[in-house]
């Protein structure tokens, strides 16, 4: 069959190859593969064979009684043409043959084709199959009667009497060896000796007495310390710098730790609108402030010390929903930190974001600060919102801040 740009020139004549697939599988009867072979040239529309390693997909089906009967097997295998176009698969690598009833009715082998992933197979017709796969079936069919016994032959005519053999040598003498005899039991066990002398007393551990209740122990990389009071326990209370405790723990002195706080500021700008690079500063509480009316573009707050040495973890900046003008509410814009600046016109801040981003009303967005974004205990900081070439539109903003403290007293 010849196909243009879809189809295959199968140049197998399929009577010779249903006859090599007899031959292979009758030759192992008693373990019949349940596979066939299957060979065929892919050629172009000119007749030609297709270049090496082109793609082919091969659709086999196996109607029952005649070419458009039940479809009682099916499997699709994608394979390549080798340099003269050739193609080569067993029918029944992927599907099971053995769900074949051989035994009853013609079977039409149907092949469908899809060269170069297409997509679509075409039809390339349906073929009855002649006596190989039926051996597949000679495999699986149950074993017919026994037939009867025939009858005895007659007994063939007695041979000639052989030749008499020579004499055998002569054996050597004496028997072979006897076993060896069982192994005798065990003997009883011997009385213990006698409790050896005891040893001398061992030397004196290293850890001396403490020279006042309620020390603490501990190694200072050469001795033990034992009258230390860094740590007092008296068997009651607990104190770290005293050696009073008037609670289950007492610290006196300075604690390193870390701490996170939550800060929130809402303001407005009702009487500003303005596109260009804007520098909007928080609330200076650093806390949970009344709303704040802002009428410019760089308002400056007054700053708000830290109480502790820390960072800023993250900024999360929340637009009201409001029907607002059309396009963005805030546009192109990031946040910033400054730490110790003088009051000033249109200050810079220390720590200025490297994303800007677009908001539209009732949007979020959460800034994730930099590691490097930290202060000093009592530093004075300023939180703003900056534009590159921006808008910022009048409308309602809920700004949330946390901060991470690593020192507390």
């Amino acid at each position: 069959m010849l196909l243009n740009s879809d189809k295959l020139y199968f140049m197998k004549n399929i009577l010779l190859y249903t006859a090599v697939c007899l031959v292979s599988i009758t030759s192992t009867f008693a373990q019949s593969p349940q596979q066939m072979n299957y060979q065929a040239v892919v050629r172009n529309s000119s007749g030609t064979p297709v270049a090496n390693n082109t793609p082919v997909k091969l659709r086999f089906s196996i109607h029952d009684v005649s070419p458009t009967g039940t479809v009682v097997f099916n499997e699709t295998q994608t394979t390549t043409a080798n340099q003269f176009g050739l193609v080569n698969v067993q029918i029944g690598t992927l599907g099971n043959l053995a769900i074949v009833n051989w035994g009853v009715g013609a079977k039409y082998l149907q092949v469908e084709t899809d060269i170069n992933n297409s997509g679509t197979f075409i039809d390339m017709g349906t073929s009855q199959l002649l006596s190989v796969p039926y051996a597949l079936y000679a495999a699986n069919s149950n074993v017919g009667p026994q037939g009867a016994t025939g009858a005895t032959g007659l007994n063939g005519q007695d041979g000639a009497t052989g030749a008499t053999g020579a004499t055998g040598t002569t054996g050597a003498g004496g028997g072979a060896t006897g076993a060896i005899g069982a192994t005798g039991n065990d003997g009883a066990t011997g009385a213990n000796g006698s409790t050896g002398a005891t040893g001398a007393t061992g030397a004196k551990g290293s850890l001396p007495n403490g020279t006042a209740p309620g020390n603490t122990t501990y190694w200072d990389g050469i001795q033990w310390v034992t009258n230390s009071s860094n740590i007092y326990n008296n068997g009651g209370n607990v104190g770290i710098g005293t050696s009073s405790p008037n609670a289950a723990l007492q610290v006196q002195g300075t604690i390193f730790g870390y701490v996170r706080s939550v800060t929130h500021h809402t303001f407005n700008l009702p009487n500003y609108s303005g596109q260009g690079n804007q520098r909007i500063w928080m609330p200076n509480s650093g806390g949970d402030g009344s709303d704040d009316n802002l009428n410019g573009s760089f308002n400056y707050e007054q700053t708000w010390a830290t109480p502790y040495a820390g960072r800023l973890v993250k900024v999360i900046i929340r637009i009201a929903d409001y029907n607002s003008a059309n396009g963005y509410d805030l546009s192109n814009f990031t946040f910033g930190l400054s730490v110790n600046q003088t009051n000033g016109t249109n200050p810079v801040p220390t720590f200025t974001g490297g994303t800007y981003v677009n908001l539209d009303n009732g949007q979020y967005y959460e800034f994730l600060a930099p590691a490097n974004w930290t202060f000093g205990k009592g530093d004075a900081l300023r939180l703003c919102i900056l534009t590159n070439n921006g808008w910022i539109e009048d409308n309602d903003y809920f700004v949330t801040a946390v901060w991470e403290y690593q020192e507390f007293d």
